[in-house]
């Protein structure tokens, strides 16, 4: 997987977002002028910036601080992180449902599998 400097993660995130620095600014509850700096290179984010900005997308503090190279990168799936983020969200009900869905899903494929190979 390619990586990424922290500098051009945080335009992408700005991008795909339709955000402006200033929007980022007011949802991450930080100066503009540490939006700019964090996007011109000339600042390195700390932990308190990248909480924030985490906050402001709505993902996973730990997925920002490993983009700051402020923690390891990890052999974990990226996907794996936003799913553990979000079902540490959840319910107990809502994690329960998740689950049967999982495993409907599973059975269907497997079902297919069945019908396919049958039709061979």
């Amino acid at each position: 997987m390619k990586t990424i400097s922290f500098t051009d993660w945080l335009a992408k995130q700005l991008k795909d977002q339709g955000w402006s620095q200033a929007d980022l600014a007011k949802k991450a509850g930080i100066s503009r002028g540490t939006v700019t700096n964090l996007l011109s290179g000339n600042r390195q984010p700390g932990p308190d910036a990248c909480t924030a900005i985490a906050y402001a997308f709505k993902i996973s503090p730990t997925t920002v601080f490993r983009k700051a190279g402020l923690l390891p990168p990890t052999d974990q799936d990226e996907y794996i992180e936003k799913i553990m983020h979000n079902v540490s969200q959840m319910t107990e009900d809502e994690k329960e449902e998740l689950f049967q869905y999982i495993l409907m899903k599973r059975k269907i494929r497997e079902e297919r599998k069945v019908r396919q190979n049958k039709n061979e």
